[in-house]
């Protein structure tokens, strides 16, 4: 009679192996984590810097000024806009401005609408980027300048995220109309500081 073997963990071979995978899985969550919470971040920022070159071509297709502002309540049928972009956490939105007073009237037309998004704080010195129909930036009347920088900050700060990139995102505009994202760790810096944002 032959006796049969059965093949199998040993108890011991399975505790080592639910060992190797706890230790595994410890190391890549926050990995992903972090992962997930840079790509936000950059995919705010890209659009952001998307929609202000948007706004700044319609401008001059329409030849009309066209206004893009923080909002802190851009998909309502009657957005407002944040003057310093406090309390918008990424929301914003674009009107052909045919008045060019940096407010959405009855009757001009509304381009794009950003809802807000989870976690993420902005700073900017003025709320508004208006640019006149050659696609330069324009002065708003009563606002002052346009903005040239916003700052893009989650609860990392400007923390390094990756090599020299910061966890932070600033979108600098250029008195041309051309936007660019700053991720550098030491560019950003003085940039919060200029701010006296609270990025932590």
């Amino acid at each position: 009679m032959k006796t049969r073997t059965q093949a199998g963990f040993t108890l011991y071979e399975l505790l080592v192996t639910m060992l190797v995978a706890g230790v595994l899985f410890s190391i890549g969550v926050p990995s992903l984590l972090e992962f997930n919470r840079n790509s936000e971040m950059t995919a705010a920022a890209n659009d952001l810097l998307t929609s202000i070159l948007m706004a700044r071509s319609e401008a001059v297709k329409q030849r009309l000024p066209v206004t893009l502002c923080t909002s802190p309540n851009p998909v309502d049928s009657a957005p407002t806009c944040s003057a310093d972009g406090s309390g918008t956490n990424g929301g914003y939105i674009v009107w052909v401005d045919d008045n060019g007073d940096a407010a959405v009237d009855a009757g001009e037309q509304v381009i794009l609408q950003r809802d807000q998004l989870e976690d993420i704080t902005v700073f900017a010195s003025n709320g508004y980027i208006n640019f006149g129909n050659t696609g330069f930036l324009n002065d708003i009347p009563g606002l002052g300048l346009s903005a040239r920088t916003l700052l893009y900050c989650d609860a990392r700060g400007n923390t390094v995220a990756a090599g020299t990139q910061s966890a932070a995102r600033a979108i600098r505009v250029a008195p041309t109309g051309r936007g660019t994202v700053i991720r550098e760790v030491a560019q950003i810096a003085p940039i919060v500081a200029a701010l006296g944002a609270a990025c932590p």
